[in-house]
């Protein structure tokens, strides 16, 4: 019989649990990342036969990932954290189910969704899509035409409220619900989160410097000098990805191109709000946007409602109800949630190879890659280092199983 440590889950695995009313079945693996996997999983009996017909997704890290790396601790606490939501934007973000750990593996186990808007915007997004996209991943408010759509998500929005900024905004992070959620839009892949609020709720003091941080081809501009990020440069980030989903063919302009020269066509969207609009099909009226953008400092609060009638007017302005279908809603049939792109691990836990520039972690012909830093960093909902763990004991108390 083999000692080799496993280092993934394979199909028809049975994950034992502490409790005794049900086990974990792997089903089918996913996807795949850097320190772990994501697989669906089922509830089984002792014997190993379903309890329902539920589906779930199952998110797995090594346990020897040094701790200045490991991602999935921040990510079961910022999901945690998701019970605080008030009922109407709580469905919006997937549910942290379970946790545990084997000899060689943590996992969580979360709501299994649908495909990303990574992959759905391949085919080209209409241009209904490409805006109630936009408003579903920022925050949908009480004016749309000519009446609030019956979905009100408040993704980054309500991320901010409770305490996280988010720092790695991209399509590939935003999936659509499984089955018949598919109108429903979520936000996942909390690795690279951050809690920015102190616990007396004061703004925490920005650090002198910082890791460039996020995927390159969304990441702000703050992220390229290697600042701190705020709420600002998340809503930064939700702007390039806007832009992406207007012109599905070229994408934003500096889409595959090396990181200074992203910075550089970055920096003249707002040095010049209305240049985008000569180079691609996003609209000029999408300038009031960046102008807006480029006026926000490290504290200030974002009024998403600007970005929010910037999109309705340009709606109106070509007689868009934004009620129309999603386009992947013609495509519900050959959509399926045992997609490769469903529930995916963060890239951020993906292993660097090469760079030439000193802050970064990968080449910039994969510019569509999370980064971050492998040093330690203040990351955690408890304020703890990144991946780090308690070691207190009070005298005389029997040290209790922890599930990582």
């Amino acid at each position: 019989m083999s000692t080799r440590l496993r280092t993934k889950l394979e199909p028809n695995d049975i994950i034992k649990r502490s409790k005794t009313d049900f086990n974990w079945k792997v089903i089918v693996q996913l996807g795949v990342g850097g320190f772990g996997t994501v697989n669906k999983v089922i509830q089984v009996n002792e014997a190993g036969v379903p309890i329902n017909d539920k589906e779930f997704a199952m998110k797995t890290e090594l346990k020897c990932v040094k701790k200045q790396a490991s991602r999935l601790k921040i990510e079961r606490n910022v999901m945690a954290s998701f019970a605080k939501c008030d009922p109407a934007c709580k469905e919006h973000f997937p549910e942290l189910i379970d946790l545990g750990q084997t000899l060689e593996l943590k996992w969580i186990v979360m709501t299994l969704v649908g495909a990303s808007l990574e992959k759905l915007k391949q085919k080209g997004f209409s241009k209904s899509t490409a805006l109630q996209c936009g408003l579903q991943t920022m925050k949908v408010g009480a004016t749309v035409i000519p009446t609030p759509p019956k979905i009100h998500f408040q993704a980054i929005h309500d991320f901010h409220i409770l305490g996280f900024l988010h720092r790695d905004i991209k399509p590939a992070n935003y999936c659509i619900g499984a089955g018949a959620k598919r109108e429903l839009i979520y936000i996942l892949d909390f690795g690279l989160a951050r809690k920015y609020r102190q616990q007396n709720g004061q703004v925490r003091a920005p650090r002198n410097k910082t890791k460039m941080i996020g995927t390159p081809r969304y990441c702000p501009r703050a992220s390229h000098r290697q600042e701190e990020l705020a709420r600002k440069d998340d809503f930064e980030s939700w702007y390039f990805m806007l832009l992406d989903f207007m012109d599905g063919d070229k994408g934003v302009p500096w889409k595959g191109k090396p990181r200074d020269t992203a910075y550089a066509l970055k920096r003249k969207i707002f040095d010049e709000p209305k240049w985008i609009s000569t180079v691609s099909r996003v609209p000029s009226e999408f300038g009031i946007m960046a102008e807006y953008l480029n006026s926000l400092m490290f504290n200030s609060e974002v009024e998403f409602g600007v970005f929010r009638e910037a999109i309705t007017d340009y709606a109106r302005s070509c007689n868009l109800t934004l009620k129309e279908p999603f386009d992947w809603m013609s495509e519900m049939k050959s959509l399926d949630t045992t997609s490769t792109s469903t529930t995916m691990p963060s890239t951020s836990t993906l292993p660097s190879t090469s760079s030439t520039m000193p802050s970064s972690k990968i080449g910039s012909s994969d510019d569509n890659r999370s980064i971050f830093s492998e040093k330690a960093e203040e990351s955690s909902i408890d304020r703890s280092r990144t991946g780090s763990r308690s070691s207190h004991n009070p005298k005389g108390r029997k040290a209790q199983p922890r599930a990582f």
